[in-house]
């Protein structure tokens, strides 16, 4: 694949899950993929654990290099939906 997106799953895994996630998006992106991530972060408005920018760099690191990152604040000016845009080297 070129393009694999995450429209917020990510965000809810447990460790393990989260291990293994990174490993099949590897396994199956081609070279020179994108990869886009929407996550929530920790103690956002979102009824799940959340996942932090420091975690999502280090679980793709060294094999993906970040491209693009931002947040939207939630309508009540709250934590947001993250954006990560990768691309694998």
């Amino acid at each position: 694949f070129t393009l694999v997106v995450d429209g917020a799953c990510l965000h809810g895994m447990g460790d393990e899950d989260r291990d293994a996630y990174v490993r099949e998006i590897d396994a199956v992106a081609a070279q020179d993929a994108h990869l886009l991530i929407l996550a929530a972060e920790p103690g956002s408005a979102f009824a799940v654990r959340g996942i932090t920018a420091d975690e999502i760099q280090r679980r793709f690191t060294p094999g993906w290099r970040l491209r693009s990152s931002g947040s939207e604040p939630d309508r009540d000016g709250g934590k947001a939906l993250r954006y990560y845009v990768f691309e694998k080297i």
